[in-house]
């Protein structure tokens, strides 16, 4: 388990990659090397459209093999300081 300074530590620094990354011109992280399984990689796609205020944007029909490097950095530091 994270203590505090741990969670403070990687919000931080994700934040700051996600930042810096969202200014590069290709962003595609390539899901299925993480994700193999498609139903895994819609449920973290619609949890991050939920999360984002947009679960309307969320297509069930979508593989959703790539996603944006920043966003899921993002999305990954905001669980971790919410938890």
């Amino acid at each position: 388990m994270f203590s505090d300074l741990d969670k403070r530590i990687i919000y931080h620094l994700l934040k700051m990659a996600s930042e810096k990354f969202g200014h590069h011109g290709c962003n595609d992280l390539d899901l299925t090397k993480l994700i193999p399984n498609a139903d895994d990689r819609r449920a973290l796609i619609k949890e991050m459209q939920t999360a984002n205020g947009t679960p309307e944007e969320f297509d069930p029909e979508t593989d959703y093999k790539y996603t944006a490097d920043w966003w899921l950095m993002s999305h990954m530091a905001n669980k971790v300081k919410n938890s």
